[in-house]
């Protein structure tokens, strides 16, 4: 099951935008990124905001995606540029590291720097940037304690954001 076929997305990358609207649900970063991210080796996400649990379960999520679009025997560098204010950094720090050992299981090897930038964005050594209007966190919090969408993230409402593929 760890195969990374093309039909896992079902689409050929495309350059162009796509726009979700507040509310809207069957969105998930494996539909959002997954055909543009495969074959990728090294790849760079510039967030700004992966500070909150929930943020930093996303970045985890993205991770699980990005494992489910390579053979198991590959691996995939991900750096992540982010941001959290002086007295915030080391609890950043912390869960960073955290999810960087928990994601070496599945041939991510993450690293991450702090930075100040408002650009959101994925590169990829494949020739994609993927412009992301609202970086990982595009999904409401949902309040109930047992929700399904806290397992599939295509039963998430959506903020509202706008994602552009761009080929290099």
């Amino acid at each position: 099951s760890g195969d990374a076929s093309s039909d896992e997305t079902g689409l050929e990358p495309k350059s162009g935008q796509v726009m979700v609207r507040d509310n809207q649900t069957g969105v998930s970063f494996m539909q959002l990124f997954g055909a543009h991210l495969k074959g990728s080796k090294k790849i760079t996400l510039t967030d700004p905001y992966i500070r909150y649990p929930h943020q930093l379960k996303l970045l985890l999520e993205f991770c699980v995606m990005l494992s489910k679009i390579k053979s198991e025997e590959e691996e995939i560098d991900l750096h992540l540029r982010t941001w959290n204010d002086e007295e915030y950094r080391k609890q950043s720090e912390e869960n960073l590291y955290e999810i960087m050992i928990t994601v070496e299981d599945i041939g991510i090897n993450l690293t991450y720097e702090f930075q100040e930038e408002h650009d959101r964005s994925i590169v990829s050594d494949n020739g994609w940037t993927i412009v992301l209007g609202r970086g990982l966190d595009i999904f409401e919090k949902d309040e109930a304690r047992f929700s399904l969408g806290d397992i599939d993230q295509e039963r998430r409402k959506c903020k509202n954001f706008t994602v552009t593929y761009v080929k290099k």
